[in-house]
């Protein structure tokens, strides 16, 4: 199941060109490159997380290789495919698990966009204007329990309505707007060990 979701996903975890810089300035590295600290460090944390976790678990099973016959082999040829990752960089993700994570730098800007979300709306009015130009477009639907008040202003037809082309409709809305308020959270931190302001002593 954990394959076949892998393999759905519209994107690598880890982008392509994120691999292919790695491959590109570290080719030959024995021991974790820079550049993939770098670029690990550099993405979402929805992409950070989940990487951290999946390649978490499969160094756990490389570490019991010997009882679960799961070597880095077997781990190649079942998870790198459907992880879209290539060799050069699932070999360190895997065998140097430990040495690839630094921290998420990009996760205190995404915390800072989610606190948006609660920030005051200015309130809803119940009432509305919506200019129309038929009847067809109207869209008033009649199985409201409590219907609103319409009027329609059209000094031509003075109260007849043979030709309603280009007038207003006035909808007053005696019903108090409804509008759900979002409770602030209380204030996260990031999960990352980076040395930022707030994780300092």
């Amino acid at each position: 199941m954990l394959k076949s979701w892998l393999r759905e996903l519209p994107e690598p975890i880890l982008p392509k060109r994120a691999q292919d810089r790695v491959q590109r300035e570290a080719p030959d590295a024995e021991s974790v490159p820079d550049v993939l600290i770098e670029e690990l460090s550099n993405l979402p944390p929805f992409n950070y997380y989940l990487l951290f976790a999946i390649t978490c678990h499969l160094s756990l099973l490389l570490a019991h290789a010997d009882k679960n016959k799961m070597g880095y082999h077997n781990l190649l040829i079942c998870f790198q495919p459907c992880m879209k990752i290539d060799a050069h960089c699932f070999r360190f993700l895997v065998c140097n698990w430990r040495d690839c994570w630094k921290g998420c730098r990009t996760e205190e800007a995404y915390i800072a966009e989610e606190y948006k979300l609660f920030e005051p709306q200015p309130p809803l009015s119940a009432d509305s204007s919506i200019a129309v130009d038929g009847v067809d477009d109207w869209g008033v639907s009649n199985s409201d329990a409590n219907p609103p008040k319409i009027s329609i202003n059209d000094k031509s037809s003075k109260g007849e309505v043979d030709n309603i082309q280009g007038t207003t409709l006035q909808i007053k809305d005696d019903r108090a707007p409804t509008r759900h308020e979002l409770k602030r959270l209380s204030e996260i931190k990031p999960l990352s060990p980076m040395d930022l302001p707030h994780t300092r002593d």
